[in-house]
């Protein structure tokens, strides 16, 4: 029983995996009892299929070759041994051992296979089509090695070959639209646009009433540069075919992107007249109205679409759109709003409803928007993003974990999916979970800024401060004039007490470019605290709270200065309302207690 299960594998590995045919030199190797093999080579063979298996290609060639050792005449052993030769790199020798498998079996097509592929990739398409070419014979109706016989045609400009390989295709299958199609595909590739033009002129006469030959032959014409043809195809298209939706369109967008828009409008205004009850061109004419810039035009069409079609959530949706890009947030969560409740089923609509509300600053309404999109589009990525996103603003980080989650579950590379998350791991003090996360992030973009300093406030948590300085000095070395790096790192040295001169320069820089920041005021006057100059720290701190809620963290920051000024009273104040901000903080109770900082 022992020796059945690796003859198994063989059989199976053979077959499918190692792309080796099971052919006449197998069989002598897996005969009965009184067939004549060899069987210290079948042995040997056995192990080097184990180690093919296991992907342990050197070990492989060393099996192969002591299979070769005992039987010098297999084809098989000869194509396992090259092919392990060429997943190496050593391809001058592989290549050698799978011609010697095709001298001892020539009509073997899987050999030939294995240099056609090998003589492709090494560029020396001569030898491929040589081989392609008995291929082609060894298989005559398998339309696939003619395909690829004629694509290295085309490769190495050999044309005549090339087209006469195609007419053996189109005869060998039936002659059908399809063939056709596919063979435009190959000369579409290859840039043969007078062929493809050729072989879609004669689909258009096998299919006169089949749109998508028209939009494809249009679309060749303007590829190939001339846009001047394609337009005159598609007007005379329209003219012979006036159903044909998919190229009017086509025509409309060629139109505005020449800035043809009355041509464009005249379009479709002739489709409004005929139908007035289709909403489209409606749509189409307002569209091109903000195309072309009038967009107080544009509007009013839209208004006079929802007038005239009350129960349709398109204008709203598009009325939306416009509003929130002249940042008229109100005006856009009205008509988002609008058409969320004439069709829920619209994922866009509810995205750009969560967003007016974001960029309105009601992150209460964002969050509540996107938990009701939720409830339509459990599993949609991007208002899982957003979800996550905006409960993390609004310091719901554990609830936004999960969202988040969600959504690296379909994209595990998604770096703002990573970011957000580990903003979330970091604040709830799970900060193995977050190094790991950010770590994830980094290796896909190791230049994000974002996802460096969530690391870096990582580290200085846990007080890893070799790490959190090589993070700053990278993130500087990407983004020199960043102003969230610069407070960053000055604040991260401010609290250690370190290099405060350099960190006071980096510090003013911050805040050069954003003065009115509070955060980079703050500090700014941390840093003249860690400096002794009260005075400045006072004036730069009370300062930072004008411009913003203070955090318990600034607010403590007022108490120790106070209290280094002598002023316990107000020193005290402070740190009480600091404490009702964060009422486990152990040093704020250490100093309520002991009453200095």
């Amino acid at each position: 029983m022992k020796r059945l299960i690796p003859i198994f594998l063989l059989l199976a590995f053979l077959g499918g995996c190692a792309h080796i045919p099971l052919h006449r030199e197998t069989e002598k190797l897996v005969r009965t009892k009184t067939a004549d093999y060899n069987p210290y080579a079948l042995s040997s063979f056995i192990d080097g299929v184990y180690a093919d298996l296991s992907q342990d290609y050197q070990g492989a060639a060393l099996n192969y070759s002591e299979a070769l050792a005992w039987d010098s005449t297999s084809a098989t052993i000869y194509a396992a041994l090259g092919q392990d030769y060429l997943r190496i790199g050593r391809v001058r020798t592989g290549l050698k051992l799978v011609n010697k498998a095709v001298l001892l079996e020539p009509e073997n097509p899987r050999y030939r296979e294995i240099l056609v592929s090998t003589y492709e990739q090494l560029g020396n398409f001569k030898a491929a089509i040589y081989h392609e070419q008995i291929l082609v014979k060894l298989r005559p109706t398998d339309l696939s090695e003619h395909y690829h016989l004629a694509s290295l045609y085309l490769i190495t400009k050999k044309n005549e070959e090339a087209d006469a390989e195609f007419n053996k295709i189109y005869g060998l299958s039936g002659k059908t639209p399809q063939t056709l199609r596919r063979i435009a595909d190959f000369y579409l590739q290859a840039k043969k646009y007078k062929k493809v033009i050729q072989i879609y002129q004669e689909l258009i006469q096998h299919q006169p009433d089949k749109e998508g030959n028209y939009l494809n032959l249009g679309d060749i014409y303007e590829i190939s540069g001339d846009t001047t043809r394609a337009v005159q195809f598609l007007e005379k298209t329209l003219t012979e075919h006036p159903s044909f939706a998919k190229v009017r369109q086509m025509l409309s967008d060629l139109y505005m992107n020449q800035s043809q828009w009355n041509k464009a409008l005249a379009l479709w205004q002739a489709v409004k007249d005929e139908d007035p009850k289709d909403i489209q061109p409606y749509l189409h004419i307002a569209e091109l109205y903000l195309a072309e810039g009038d967009t107080a035009r544009s509007i009013d069409s839209y208004r006079q679409i929802q007038t005239n079609f009350p129960d349709n959530w398109q204008p709203y949706y598009n009325l939306g759109r416009i509003y929130l890009e002249k940042k008229n947030f109100e005006a856009a969560i009205t008509n988002f709003e609008k058409a969320v409740r004439i069709n829920k089923r619209v994922p866009d609509s509810w995205l750009l409803l969560g967003l007016a509300y974001l960029q309105k600053q009601d992150n209460s309404s964002g969050e509540k928007t996107f938990a009701r999109a939720l409830k339509v589009f459990p599993n949609d990525p991007r208002i899982n993003f957003y979800y996550g996103a905006v409960l993390n603003q609004n310091k719901k980080y554990k609830e936004a974990v999960a969202p988040l989650q969600k959504v690296l579950q379909r994209n595990p590379n998604y770096v703002d999916g990573l970011r957000e998350l580990a903003f979330a791991y970091s604040n709830l003090k799970e900060y193995d979970k977050a190094e790991e996360t950010c770590l994830k992030a980094l290796k896909v973009n190791p230049k994000n800024l974002s996802v460096i300093l969530i690391l870096a406030s990582v580290y200085d948590e846990e007080k890893k401060y070799d790490k959190v300085d090589q993070l700053y000095e990278k993130a500087l070395q990407i983004d020199p004039d960043n102003p969230v790096v610069l407070n960053n790192y000055a604040y991260s040295l401010a609290t250690r007490g370190k290099e405060l001169s350099r960190a006071l320069q980096m510090a003013e820089k911050a805040l050069a470019k954003e003065p009115e920041n509070g955060a980079y005021l703050d500090t700014l006057g941390w840093l003249y605290y860690k400096m002794a100059d009260y005075k400045q720290a006072l004036k730069f701190v009370k300062a930072s709270t004008e411009k913003r809620e203070p955090s318990g963290e600034v607010l403590e920051h007022l108490g120790d200065i106070y209290s280094k000024m002598g002023n316990t009273k107000k020193a005290r104040f402070y740190w009480k309302k600091a404490l009702e901000k964060d009422k486990t903080n152990e040093r704020l109770l250490q100093k309520l207690a002991g009453g200095r900082a």
